[in-house]
Parts: structure tokens; C-alpha cells; sequence
């Protein structure tokens, strides 16, 4: 019989939970120590590593720090967890709790193909944290996969969440570039209650050079250029004749398109366009500069630019230190006069 989680303090769906809690997990049976020690996870992470006592069956978990208020915890024990006969659990098991006035009942949910009988870890990034993750960062919130490669981020707030899964080759718990493979959902969740992603494939991670494929002047000021895949920065661009290339641009709601801001263009004018620098969201590099051609636009742009993206969501509850950030579907002037204004929860401007 595989073991099994028999009770926990504090028990699931708790609130109002103390700060000085010490959280505790009842095994039905005596466990492999060192298996179950390498599969606690308790999300979200705050810094240092766990203090971890056993008490027979039972097991004492402490963080380095006490637990932060108003705040809904995850604690996973891992699939990996053995008892002492070297049998597996079933799945992770997870509890959730707060040290505020309610639990979150947001949800993650999903499985791996390929994945059974591998150690595969899964790991979900809060954008509106962390807005530009990598799959080798530490993740605040992490599980193991189960044995028919289910996985499951019960208690989240609501947010956007970026989740990759990768296969543990060197069992460091952490993504090795080029080495071990790697899933990425083909969309980032923007949660609000319970959500289930697509199944999630194993990999092995892009290893393809970006490339340059077309090029269209768009308005006289603006040239749009369209990559094979998705770049992970601006690239450098140079232009003939003259045109002066002000600045660059990666499209805020699609990243395998660059803008390029120049000085006004000849209708009708052939311009040769040298891109170098490139680099996509992996990493790679292009192998050699691309060239491509496009005929000079002399139309004025006339259209207003637009709000793609904000952080944090409308609606959304922070702490009074979190950065605004929006994102335009096009270039603004840095030096244009505010044109917005903050006001708080009576409307009132500052001042």
C-alpha cells in the first residue's frame, strides 16, 4: 500500500492563522526520511531553506522567517515521498491555509505527458511579481508531478501566472539550459478562479537562430519587422540613405514583431535594412546579419496609441510599494507631459 498523509496542522482551508505557527504533516506510516525531506514545498517561498524535525510519524516544518500576514499558504509534499519500504505516494498532496481572513480559491491544474516515472517539477511565476521570468529562476510556487503526471497550484490569488515544467535529469531542482527538458503552455493565465491548462509536452529546448523574414513601412516614421519567432529584445537596426533609426520596439502583444522608429521617410524609396543582434526568448543567437529591403511610406500616422497591458490588473489588491507598468501597442515620446492621473479610493487627486 503506498503511504499517505493522514492529517496536518493547520488543517486545510484554515484562516486566521498565526504568524508563529509551526506547520506539522502526520504520515499513516514511518517514512523514508530523507525522500519526503527532498519533496516539502511550502509556496509562497521566503527566503533560506526549511527546518525540518521528525517526531516518529510526524514531521515539523519551520521557515526561516515567521509566516507573513494576510497571506494564503501552500504546503505540497511531494510524489516523490517513500515510505520505508521504498513505496511511492500516489500523487502530491496539498493543503492550503491563510494568516488573513480567507483562502484564495484560485487554481492551476493540469498534467505532463511523458512524464511518468521521471522527476518532473512544475513551477508557476506571479507576472504581476516577477514580470519576465525564467525557466531556470527559482519559482515562488513549485509542485512535483504525480505518478499519471497530474499537477495541481491550489490557493492562488488572482493574478497572471507564467508555468513551465521541466525534467529534473541532476535532481538539483533547478532547469538546466540545453540539458534537461523543458513545457511551456502556449499561454500565460490570468486568473480568477480555477483554471486547467492544456497538457504540457517535454522537450528539448529551441536550439533554432532567430531570423528576420519581412519588413513593411507602415507610415512614414514606422517600419514593421516581423521575426520567424519570438525575440526576446530589440534588436540592433541600421538603415541606408540616411534614415535614421531613432528607436526600436518590441510589439507588446506579440514578440516576434519589432517596430522601428526612424526619421521620415522618401515614398517610394528603396531602403536596405541591416538587423544584427538578434535574440530569441531562448537565448540563441542569429548565426549572421540579415538584410532586407523596404519602400519608404510618406503617410502621416494619424491613429492615437493604445493601452495593450497593465500591471498591476484592474481591480487588483497590492501593497503600496508595487510599480505601475503599461504597456503601449506602440513607441512614446519620453519626454510627453503626463497624461494621466492618480487618484485613490475617495477619487481624490493628490494634493
Amino acid at each position: 500500500m503506498p503511504p499517505r498523509v493522514l492529517s496536518t496542522i493547520p488543517a486545510s482551508d484554515s484562516v486566521r492563522v498565526g504568524t508563529d505557527t509551526v506547520i506539522e504533516v502526520e504520515f499513516n506510516e514511518s517514512m523514508d526520511r530523507r525522500s519526503v525531506e527532498r519533496s516539502i514545498f511550502i509556496a509562497p517561498r521566503q527566503g533560506g531553506g526549511l527546518s525540518l524535525k521528525w517526531k516518529g510519524r510526524r514531521l515539523q516544518i519551520r521557515q526561516p522567517e515567521p509566516l507573513m500576514p494576510d497571506r494564503t499558504y501552500r504546503v505540497t509534499i511531494g510524489a516523490e515521498s517513500k515510505d520505508e519500504y521504498r513505496n511511492r505516494m500516489v500523487g502530491s498532496y496539498d493543503f492550503v491555509f491563510s494568516t488573513g481572513e480567507t483562502v484564495h480559491r484560485g487554481a492551476i491544474s493540469g498534467r505532463v505527458r511523458e512524464g511518468k516515472g521521471r522527476t518532473v517539477y512544475v513551477g508557476a511565476f506571479d507576472l504581476e511579481i516577477e514580470s519576465d521570468p525564467h525557466p531556470s529562476d527559482l519559482a515562488p510556487y513549485v509542485t512535483l508531478i504525480g505518478d499519471t503526471g497530474s499537477y495541481s497550484f491550489p490557493g492562488l490569488a488572482p493574478s497572471t501566472y507564467r508555468v513551465f515544467a521541466f525534467e529534473d535529469a541532476d535532481d538539483d531542482q533547478v532547469y538546466d539550459s540545453g540539458v534537461e527538458r523543458l513545457a511551456v503552455p502556449p499561454e500565460d493565465v490570468t486568473l480568477d478562479s480555477a483554471w486547467v491548462l492544456p497538457d504540457l509536452v517535454l522537450a528539448n529546448r529551441d536550439t533554432v537562430s532567430p531570423k528576420p523574414v519581412t519588413a513593411r513601412a507602415i507610415d512614414a516614421r514606422r517600419i514593421r519587422l516581423k521575426f520567424d519567432e519570438a525575440i526576446g529584445s530589440a534588436p540592433d537596426v541600421s538603415i541606408s540613405d540616411g534614415l535614421v533609426v531613432e528607436t526600436t520596439h518590441v510589439d507588446g502583444s506579440d514578440s516576434s514583431v519589432v517596430y522601428a522608429v526612424t526619421s521620415p521617410q522618401a515614398e517610394g524609396n528603396t531602403y536596405r535594412i541591416e538587423v544584427t543582434a538578434v535574440e530569441d526568448a531562448h537565448g540563441n543567437e542569429a548565426a549572421a546579419d540579415t538584410v532586407l529591403t523596404v519602400k519608404g511610406d510618406g503617410r502621416v500616422d494619424t491613429r492615437g496609441p493604445s493601452v495593450v497591458r497593465t500591471r498591476p490588473r484592474d481591480g487588483t489588491t497590492v501593497v503600496s510599494a508595487t510599480p505601475i507598468l503599461l504597456t503601449f501597442d506602440e513607441a512614446m515620446h519620453p519626454d510627453a507631459a503626463p497624461a494621466w492621473v492618480a487618484t485613490d479610493s475617495t477619487f481624490a487627486p493628490p494634493g
